[in-house]
């Protein structure tokens, strides 16, 4: 995807999820599966199987143990799925953006140096692991957004996509790949235990392998 078009991508995702949280919705699970894009090049925002009302609105508490795919997820939406938050959906479309524009998936890492001189501030705010670092509403990430692509700086950053090999590309998969993959440890007499949701049907599963204390580990 060209670099502009991928930014105008990620703004008509935006514009959705203003829709949606001006209805005081948070989708939740705002990841490329959940994305669709029609025929005439219009972005459809689907799958609310676990999208919640925002703060204004009473609610029981979430059953879910875990919320959304591990890659698009914030940071507290991972460790405090039951305080819901607008900010989680902000962190997610990020990660889209990042990978539109970096041409590959980057599995929670994001490497600023990668990005566009005009491009990184908005986008590494978008992706800031503090939420209070983070836009605290998505209409002012458009507005920064769109801010750039009318600017001088945008044309230059696109010139220099434009002349992006595809040996850069492979450069920053390898270093990515460098955060991502840790030694396989060896490990002797393991016994595995799986807990499996029952119940109601899920739109996903994903399982996650966790280590609760020394020799002892969760699936």
């Amino acid at each position: 995807m060209p670099y502009k078009k991928a930014l105008e991508t990620t703004l008509q995702i935006a514009h959705a999820i203003t829709h949606l949280h001006g209805n005081n919705i948070i989708h939740c699970d705002i990841t490329p599966d959940n994305i669709l894009v029609t025929a005439q090049g219009k972005i459809k925002v689907i799958d609310f199987g676990i999208a919640q009302m925002g703060q204004k609105t009473k609610q029981k508490k979430t059953p879910f143990l875990f919320l959304g795919k591990p890659s698009y997820i914030s940071p507290e939406q991972e460790k405090f799925p039951e305080k819901i938050s607008f900010l989680w959906d902000i962190y997610s479309l990020g990660a889209i953006c990042y990978e539109l524009v970096s041409k590959c998936f980057a599995k929670g890492v994001f490497t600023p140096d990668f990005l566009p001189q005009g491009l990184r501030p908005i986008l590494m705010k978008t992706l800031n692991p503090a939420p209070k670092k983070r836009y605290q509403d998505i209409v002012d990430f458009i507005t920064d957004l769109s801010l750039y692509i009318n600017s001088p700086q945008f044309a230059e950053d696109q010139t220099h996509m434009k002349t992006q090999t595809h040996q850069d590309v492979l450069v920053i998969h390898a270093e990515q790949k460098m955060h991502l993959h840790a030694p396989i440890p060896k490990w002797s007499n393991i016994e595995v235990g799986l807990y499996h949701h029952e119940g109601k049907q899920l739109s996903g599963l994903y399982y996650e392998f966790l280590l609760l204390e020394e020799n002892i580990y969760s699936v």
